[in-house]
């Protein structure tokens, strides 16, 4: 997590380059943020995975880069391919690679130059030529060629790429394949005249396309309204770009689904939708509620409904005035007072009186509630469900100390989602570097399994407090807590120092973390003894003097 964050600070991420495993290299190569001597350091690496990563992040200079062109796996290859800041000359070269999807990469590149992709043009792979067909770059002249290529998924692209010429477009509206037809329907320039043809084609596919097009007009969606396939007519009902006229026509259609999606569509005109409130069918009436473009007068009408679908609908609108959130949070339904409950409009007291609701799905969708007040998500944090713990987990207005109680809840994907929201929500400057050895990926472990709550504790705690009160405060305490403190100060004790303390005989937590911290490299074997609360003193005397206590240079 740590080595992916673009917030992560470049010394942690120095550090993760340079101790951490495998994964954890290859997550600092792929970040945005890394430094550049980072990536230089991390170009040398032996793991292809790694090599990829650089490959592929923004900043890599271009004398990487070019090293990186000859490198044996082709996956790397493929990311230097793709990377928009490659010198023309690799791209040159990488556009006779042996391996398809190489030169594919090259062919997809908005870098690449024009006359890279007049030779690509000739490419005995399909691929090649799609992705220099979807290139946002290429020519005319280039999608003329490949507007009658052999293969029809070229030619689909072609006729999708929003830089085709119109005579290309007329040409493909005759295509023998229906998907080439059907992108050509679905092209936002092509003009209403192909559109009137293709709006007429046998293949349903194509005219759904004509369906979905923004630019469909007022006579092409006439012709789309009256067609006999429910689907077509139900995508024009959806379309937000259907004009007025349409959507009037569509209210009265036969079929339900297809009334249900006019009543939905957020430019249905107001007459509409008054006329569609007073549908027969629950459905109908549901989605009227729902729509963001209902006014209040129409919402207090359907807030009366016999249905509780359509009840809920208005409970759910994000539009729909307190006054009747206030009615609906009395409802006898619980699916509409848990509408109410996550609406995001609901009055504060509205939501604390919903927070002791009977129904558990009311709770839970309280709890998700984005303005949900903290007393309330302090006191269902202590509910015996876990599945309310875990929707709190990740409600924005949930504090660290809230967090920090999560962290240490019996479920373990609750506790490691607490921990995720915690390190989120940690400022730059409180990663100390005495926790980051804790934190790096080789010695997680540790974090989470030994000492996660105090290690949590401590990097919870803001930067000026970490670096002058936090250790005034906490030094003298005798628990495990105050040890791990004490070890993590910015100028750490010493090996000798920490083995003198009273809990190094008695805390098999507290000898889990002094191995953690004074051990850079420890067998896999010593790692579960750790993690297990099985090292014994005898344990980590071995480790320690089988090991050449250089951690002290990662801490201090």
């Amino acid at each position: 997590m740590l080595a992916n964050s673009p917030n992560t600070p470049s010394d942690v991420l120095r550090w993760l380059a340079e101790y951490g495993d495998d994964y954890a290299r290859a997550g600092v190569a792929y970040n945005p943020s890394t430094p550049l001597e980072t990536l230089c350091h991390l170009a040398e690496d032996n793991n292809s995975r790694v090599h990829q990563g650089v490959a592929h992040n923004p900043k890599t200079p271009s004398d990487i880069l070019r090293r990186l062109v000859e490198d044996k796996n082709e996956y790397v290859r493929v990311e230097v391919a793709c990377n928009p800041n490659t010198p023309p000359e690799c791209l040159r070269h990488l556009a006779e690679d042996k391996s398809e999807r190489v030169r594919a990469a090259v062919g997809g590149n908005p870098s690449t130059l024009p006359e890279i992709l007049q030779c690509l043009l000739r490419d005995k792979g399909h691929a090649v030529r799609k992705a220099v067909a979807g290139n946002p770059h290429a020519s005319p002249d280039v999608l003329r060629r490949l507007g009658e290529d052999q293969h029809w998924e070229v030619r689909a692209t072609v006729a999708g790429s929003p830089n085709a010429p119109l005579d290309i477009l007329r040409r493909l509206t005759g295509d023998e394949h229906e998907c080439v037809r059907a992108a050509v329907a679905g092209n936002p320039n092509t003009p209403p005249e192909i559109l009137h043809h293709l709006v007429k084609d046998e293949n349903r596919n194509v005219r759904a396309a004509v369906a979905r097009n923004p630019n469909a007009l007022l006579e092409i969606s006439q012709c789309v309204m009256q067609d006999k396939d429910d689907d077509i007519r139900k995508m024009i009902a959806g379309n937000p770009d259907a004009p007025s006229e349409t959507l009037r026509h569509l209210a009265k259609d036969k079929n339900e689904a297809v009334r249900t999606k006019v009543a939905g569509n957020p430019n249905t005109p107001l007459d509409i939708l008054q006329h569609l409130m007073k549908d027969k069918e629950l459905a109908v009436r549901a989605e009227v509620a729902y729509n963001p473009n209902t006014p209040p007068e129409f919402l207090r009408h359907l807030a009366e409904d016999e249905e509780w679908c359509v009840r809920k609908g208005v409970a759910r609108n994000p539009n729909t005035p307190s006054e009747i959130l206030r009615y609906l949070a009395g409802d006898e339904n619980n699916d509409v007072r848990a509408a109410v409950a996550g609406n995001p409009h609901t009055p504060l007291e509205i939501l604390q009186r919903l927070a002791e609701d009977e129904d558990r799905q009311v709770r839970v969708f309280m709890a998700g509630n984005h303005n949900a007040p903290l007393e309330s998500l302090c006191r269902i944090a202590k509910d015996k469900d876990r599945s309310m713990r875990w929707v709190i987990v990740d409600n924005p207005n949930a504090t660290v100390d809230l967090l920090r109680y999560l962290a240490k809840d019996k479920n373990g994907n609750i506790r490691i989602r607490a921990k995720e929201r915690i390190f989120a929500m940690i400022e730059q400057d409180c990663l100390k570097t005495g926790l980051q050895h804790l934190l790096n990926e080789e010695h997680r472990y540790c974090m989470n399994l030994v000492c996660e709550d105090l290690a949590l504790w401590v990097i919870c705690t803001p930067a000026h407090e970490a670096t002058v009160t936090l250790p005034a405060r906490l030094l003298d305490r005798k628990d495990l807590l105050g040890a791990i403190v004490w070890l993590c100060q910015e100028t750490p004790p010493s090996l000798e120092e920490a083995q003198s303390h009273e809990l190094y005989t008695h805390s098999a937590a507290y000898r889990a973390a002094v191995a953690a911290l004074y051990v850079p490299k420890m067998t896999w074997f010593d790692r579960q003894m750790c993690a297990s609360h099985l090292l014994r003193p005898i344990d980590l005397q071995r480790i320690l003097d089988n090991s050449d206590n250089t951690a002290h240079s990662l801490i201090s």
